[in-house]
């Protein structure tokens, strides 16, 4: 009866333990997040916009993984080639 207790019981929206290697997901969920608290829908955003948000991933190590700038490409609309040259440009910009 507490095995099924425990099933019955609240559920967590994204439990860590299954969420944490997931970093396709943790990515969508970092996306979501800056686009919600800019107010700018995902369809919407402008070059300034995927700086940003390509600069804030990679201060957090996402394109660390292998395939994370084909899978970022794809959550924010645009090729792989385009987020390496975002990447470019934020580099060249940080040693200006």
């Amino acid at each position: 009866a507490l095995l099924l207790s425990a099933f019955a019981g609240p559920r967590e929206e994204k439990p860590d333990a299954l969420f944490q290697r997931d970093w396709r997901a943790t990515v969508n969920g970092l996306i979501e997040d800056w686009c919600r608290s800019s107010g700018v829908p995902r369809s919407a955003l402008s070059r300034e916009d995927r700086l940003s948000i390509v600069a804030d991933l990679d201060k957090r190590g996402v394109f660390d993984t292998r395939n994370a700038a084909e899978h970022v490409g794809a959550a924010l609309g645009v090729s792989r080639a385009t987020v390496y040259n975002l990447r470019k440009e934020l580099a060249r910009m940080q040693a200006a």
